[in-house]
């Protein structure tokens, strides 16, 4: 046991140590973190193992040691591969449920709000009328590091058959945060709108998590061929 799990044990609590350093202070967040930490580091302890036991035997070199022990092994190593995205899967819950940031702001045309490391300005509104349907969009210019960055447009749509409102949230997708916007109301006398931020930092990993754990899935599945 303390040939196996010393080095990412130590890997793990390395890790919360400094996340509490760097001002992680949400103690579900700084164990959950540190479990993923000790996950991963096992399982490329495993890998680097049986890596550096072909190249010492077939004398092989890293990438085709690597590929025909997958090859040889595929449930044992796609089933590591499985582990590793949910690993992201919690890397991302971990994020969106400790980290999430939330603002309710009225503006007027040109003033600024700030959520996480962005910056929004609100630039008015515009408005489309069909046969359909009724769209009411705020124009929102999202800086960051001084720079605009995107232009997000939520929405108000009302159907006229039947009756129905709907709310299209904007978003601004990357891999370390996703930046949701939701227009709440909008006053057509005073020019006041009022706007929904919610910041989910890490949320990206689920995605990424979910197809690398389909990838695992795959491997380990995949038949021999002699099978």
């Amino acid at each position: 046991l303390r040939k196996a799990f010393l080095g990412p044990m130590l890997f793990g609590l390395a890790a919360g140590i400094a996340l509490f350093a760097w001002g992680v202070r949400n103690f579900y967040a700084l164990v959950s973190l540190s479990l993923c930490a000790f996950v991963t580091a096992t399982i490329v302890e495993e890998f680097w193992r049986g890596v550096r036991a072909r190249q010492t035997m077939m004398g092989e070199n890293a990438l085709v040691a690597l590929a025909r022990l997958v090859g040889k092994n595929r449930r044992r190593y796609g089933g590591y591969v499985v582990h590793i995205g949910i690993v992201m899967i919690f890397l991302g819950i971990t994020g969106t449920s400790a980290f999430k940031q939330e603002r309710q702001v009225s503006l007027e045309r040109g003033q600024t709000f700030e959520v996480g490391d962005y910056t929004l300005r609100f630039d008015g509104v515009d408005s489309e009328d069909d046969a359909h349907v009724a769209t009411l969009l705020a124009n929102l210019a999202v800086f960051r590091g001084g720079e605009q960055v995107d232009l997000l447009r939520p929405e108000k749509r009302f159907y006229k058959k039947p009756e129905q409102p709907a709310t299209e949230v904007a978003i601004r997708s990357t891999f370390g945060a996703d930046l949701y916007l939701v227009l709440g109301s909008w006053d057509p006398k005073s020019g006041v709108v009022t706007i929904l931020a919610y910041l989910n930092p890490l949320v990206g990993f689920m995605w990424w998590g979910g197809i690398v754990l389909t990838l695992g899935t795959a491997i380990g599945i995949w038949p021999a061929r002699v099978e």
